[in-house]
């Protein structure tokens, strides 16, 4: 097993557990660590999932600070606000660096894999998961 199987079973293996940011580093060091974009189908499809998931826990993670922020007093809505805008500001931030560099990695290998069979699955997921990322954009406007 070479270093880049290695972090992709590595970020299966936290994936299962449900342990997404785990993951997701596990997946951005195998990333950095290629020299090529050439992933293997399974890789891809880990990514896929990765991704919408993550986006998922961190706008549940948001909707929990917006209901537990509803609820305290008034006095501290002025500190919490700032703090809460910072930490939503860094959620953000992290996630649209994530995403980026995997739908870049995505994307590298349609351009590569085209004459594969692999390619019109991967362009049924690339479309997937586009279509995913447009509707968690479009939802939280």
């Amino acid at each position: 097993m070479n270093i880049i199987e290695e972090y992709f079973w590595k970020a299966t293996m936290a994936f299962q557990m449900n342990r997404l940011n785990e993951s997701c580093e596990y997946i951005c060091q195998a990333i950095e660590q290629h020299d090529q974009p050439h992933l293997t189908l399974e890789q891809l499809e880990l990514i896929w999932c990765v991704i919408p998931k993550i986006i998922t826990n961190n706008t549940k993670s948001i909707e929990h600070l917006v209901h537990y922020h509803q609820r305290m007093p008034i006095e501290t809505d002025e500190l919490f606000d700032h703090l809460m805008q910072s930490y939503v500001n860094q959620i953000e931030e992290n996630q649209a660096k994530f995403c980026l560099k995997l739908i870049n990695c995505f994307d590298k290998n349609l351009i590569q894999d085209n004459n594969d069979i692999d390619h019109i699955h991967l362009q049924c997921l690339q479309s997937d998961l586009y279509l995913q990322l447009s509707y968690k954009i479009i939802k939280r406007q």
